[in-house]
């Protein structure tokens, strides 16, 4: 009996960040504010008592370039640079 869900699975999920202000000593220093959008892909192979599920995931999606933190003038971030596309590949098998 099937419960009618298919072999492909997928989520997109947004992420919200607010403005924040960073300070260290005398040195104020802002990020803006961002949404990040992360999208995963599967698909499973076999039947339901014995899957084997392939899916690609990535992290910004969009690579809008944000920073997460202060971007420099601060001495312990200085030269941050912005966040890029993260993609990674998993195998999932149930035990």
């Amino acid at each position: 009996m099937s419960d009618g869900a298919g072999p492909i699975s997928a989520s997109l999920m947004a992420h919200f960040t607010g403005s924040s202000l960073w300070h260290d000593y005398n040195t104020l220093a802002f990020t803006r504010w961002y949404t990040r959008f992360d999208l995963s892909v599967g698909y499973r192979f076999g039947n339901r008592a014995d899957p084997l599920t392939i899916s690609l995931s990535t992290t910004n999606l969009l690579n809008d370039g944000h920073y997460e933190t202060a971007p420099g003038g601060l001495g312990r971030t200085n030269g941050m640079l912005p966040q890029g596309r993260t993609v990674w590949v998993s195998l999932r098998h149930a035990l």
